[in-house]
């Protein structure tokens, strides 16, 4: 039997060898079973904020948190059991959780549960720091993604070639006292030579319950898609992003086009989304952001490194114009 402890530095393995002598005498039955893992790592990230804007106060802030990875595997035949663990100590003094799910399959299929995310339907790239100016809307076809705040998940995936992937997700959570948060979200993969396309539908229904209150918010109900196309352009990977939502409800805002597109070279990065509402006014609401980073090497170690982010948003919006400006410094160490 195998145990692997692993840091992004480093892997340890540590074979035992009076347990793997003991099962290879006690015959074939016992060691076609033989094929655990379990692997341990772990990382620091530290922010450094400030965010500002037009008629906005410069505001400065520090955040960061302490992630720890725990993946295990066993595996019989051409079948596995997996579990994943991810526990966060954060900066202002709070844990939580991001990462919590069993898996259950082959390499031709697999049942996923817990918490965790989906395919992403609109990747964006290296968003070290991202802002939106103003309350213009922006839909990344993610919600019914995953790690809802509170509830569980399903998801079903299918893989018929290596290239090709199919995911059928759900998620469900507590809403009121008669109706639960609903999510179906269908999406494929299809990975080609210097090039993927991931696509997805979602229909989300629930009604918003206040965590600290209790009391029942807005009702949510929308119909959603996204689109992802991946490209290798010489040494760069490039992002183009399209989700369209549009809202079952009789309320100002009828539906949301968001686009975007980002470029990730070496330890550069920098992207673009845009965010119109259709509020069937002579003038749809509609929110333009940028944002950028570059990593550098902390005093050369290998597993250090030093991130500056910007970002900047401009929106017209029924608040009226407004932009934000921002920039971060984060200091990651993976250990």
């Amino acid at each position: 039997m195998t145990f692997t402890f692993k840091s992004n530095a480093t892997r340890h393995t540590l074979t035992l060898v009076p347990v793997a002598a003991a099962l290879a005498l006690a015959g074939p039955a016992l060691a076609q079973t033989n094929d655990t893992s379990l692997s341990f790592d772990a990382n620091v990230e530290i922010d450094t904020d400030v965010l500002g804007g037009k008629q906005r106060t410069t505001n400065y802030d520090m955040g960061g948190r302490l992630e720890f990875n725990l993946f295990g595997e066993h595996r019989v035949g051409d079948h596995f059991v997996r579990g994943r663990g991810t526990a966060l100590l954060l900066e202002d003094g709070d844990t939580a959780t991001d990462d919590m799910w069993g898996m259950v399959g082959s390499e031709r299929w697999d049942v996923q549960i817990g918490r965790f995310e989906g395919f992403d339907l609109f990747p964006k790239g290296k968003d070290t720091i991202l802002e939106h100016a103003g309350d213009v809307q922006v839909f990344e076809a993610n919600g019914a993604r995953g790690r809802a705040d509170e509830g569980g998940q399903f998801a079903a995936h299918f893989h018929p070639t290596d290239a090709l992937s199919f995911e059928l997700g759900t998620i469900f959570a507590e809403g009121d006292k008669t109706k639960a948060f609903t999510g179906v979200r269908p999406a494929v993969f299809y990975a080609g030579s210097g090039f993927s396309v991931t696509a997805g539908l979602e229909h989300v229904k629930f009604d918003a319950e206040d965590e600290e209150t209790g009391v029942i918010g807005e009702a949510v109900d929308h119909n959603g898609a996204g689109l992802n196309l991946a490209l290798d352009v010489a040494e760069a990977r490039v992002n183009l992003n399209a989700a369209y939502k549009d809202d079952n409800l009789d309320n100002d805002v009828d539906d949301v086009l968001t686009l975007g597109a980002n470029v990730i070279y070496g330890p550069f990065g920098v992207g673009y989304i845009h965010s119109r509402e259709d509020d069937s006014s002579d003038s749809d609401p509609h929110v333009n952001s940028l944002y950028a980073a570059y990593t550098v090497p902390f005093f050369a170690l290998e597993n250090a490194n030093v991130t500056f982010a910007a970002t900047s948003s401009y929106t017209n919006s029924a608040g009226g114009n407004d932009e934000l400006h921002g920039g971060r410094v984060r200091f990651f160490y993976a250990f």
